[in-house]
């Protein structure tokens, strides 16, 4: 049970961050589960849990989910089934009913069971006399509220029934008018009760229902996906689909995409482009239009590292500051140059500069371009304070003088 409790926490947080708006159709649920069966069925463990976390998934995504059928008898299943579909009759011709159903089932005589907890064993004789054919349910839901959309959703044929002959899974099903019917193992093949308080085809369809964007059978598909990895393709979910509906519902609604995401969106594309250009201009343009954004606030640094770039190429040699290891200047690391030539002294920063290296570096280091293009490129940097430094020996041989520094 506390496993459950962290399961459903989980989905509970998914549900609120992707609960869709209202919707227009009337959403009408039924959950059924069945536990505590006599010892010549089987008990289960994972049913109560397994309709309780699948109707929170509903609840959220608009449906009215009716009283949980639980541990229920044929006759008292057969009760909520009517209820059920006089509801629906009655919420109109849009109506959609989801009907899910946990428990034991069986394909015996050419028939599929959902088997009530009365049932003695899993007999021929038995399911004829108290179990609830397929047939049965998809008759009174097709009869009782003919255009409503119906969802029927059987996590049964567990791999513990006892007593049962010959296979366990249920049988294929043809197309059913007005219906989609999904089991949670393909036919003849049986469905896991293991899992931590969770069956692993509810754990997987509660996660699916709450996921905007996604039409039923997509979301069908991708519940049929968790399903194999989690079991490891023990367990493969199939569906059958008969809904008539022009338009797919869609449980978890419309990925709701508003101004404010779009505006964070586009700006993300457009600063993918802009983020290391020098272009003053344009970087201000992109400030005006989407400073209210993360990214308005990383071209407005971008601007300022170019000025302050300029500044330090253009102004005097300014007094001595701490160099780029000092721990006062910040963390964030500048947006790197455009790379320097690779070879001679050409336009840059070091041109008009002499002495010898010692000499140099404290003038260098004191200016912030120059720090950066010691951190950025440094083998750039070492091999142009070489360069400077043989020009200025050169220079001083021919003037018969010592070097001294110079900034022209």
């Amino acid at each position: 049970m506390r496993r459950f409790g962290w399961v459903a926490l989980a989905l509970i947080s998914l549900m609120l961050a992707a609960a869709p708006a209202a919707l227009a159709e009337k959403r009408i649920a039924l959950l059924i589960g069945n536990k505590d069966y006599k010892i010549g069925v089987g008990t289960l463990v994972n049913p109560l849990n397994d309709i309780r976390l699948v109707g929170e998934a509903l609840k959220v995504v608009g449906f009215e989910v009716l009283k949980p059928a639980q541990n229920v008898r044929r006759a008292e299943m057969l009760r909520a089934l009517y209820e059920f579909a006089a509801k629906l009759k009655a919420a109109g011709p849009d109506a959609v009913g989801f009907l899910y159903y946990s428990g034991h089932g069986i394909a015996s005589a050419g028939e599929n069971y959902l088997i009530p907890v009365d049932v003695d064993e899993a007999s021929t004789v038995e399911l004829s006399v108290q179990g609830v054919k397929q047939c049965e349910v998809l008759a009174i839901l097709r009869s009782e509220a003919p255009n409503a959309a119906h969802y029927l959703v059987l996590d049964a044929c567990r791999n513990t029934l006892q007593g049962a002959r010959g296979g366990k899974g249920f049988l294929p099903v043809g197309q059913q008018s007005g219906v989609l019917v999904a089991f949670a193992a393909e036919p003849g093949k049986t469905a896991s009760d293991t899992g931590q308080g969770i069956g692993p085809y509810a754990a997987a369809l509660a996660a699916e229902l709450v996921k905007p964007g996604q039409s039923d059978l997509i979301m069908f598909h991708h519940v049929r996906i968790a399903v194999m990895d989690k079991t490891g393709g023990d367990q493969l979910p199939w569906t059958e689909d008969g809904i008539q509906r022009r338009e797919r519902v869609l449980f978890g609604g419309e990925i709701k995409v508003g101004p404010v995401q779009l505006q964070v969106s586009e700006a993300e594309r457009v600063w993918s482009w802009l983020k290391d250009s020098t272009d003053r201009a344009a970087l201000q343009s992109f400030i005006r239009q989407y400073d209210d954004t993360a990214y308005g606030a990383q071209a407005r640094a971008r601007l300022e590292e170019l000025k302050k770039l300029q500044v330090g190429v253009a102004a005097p040699l300014p007094a001595p500051i701490p160099a780029v290891s000092d721990t006062s200047r910040p963390e964030t690391r500048p947006v790197p140059l455009p790379r320097p030539p690779e070879k001679g002294l050409g336009t840059s920063p070091f041109k008009g500069l002499t002495g010898p290296p010692d000499a140099l570096e404290p003038t260098l280091q004191a200016t912030p371009l120059w720090r950066i293009l010691k951190r950025d490129y440094p083998e750039w940097y070492a091999d142009r304070v070489k360069e400077i430094a043989a020009l200025a020996a050169d220079k001083g041989r021919s003037r018969h003088r010592p070097a001294v520094g110079a900034r022209s």
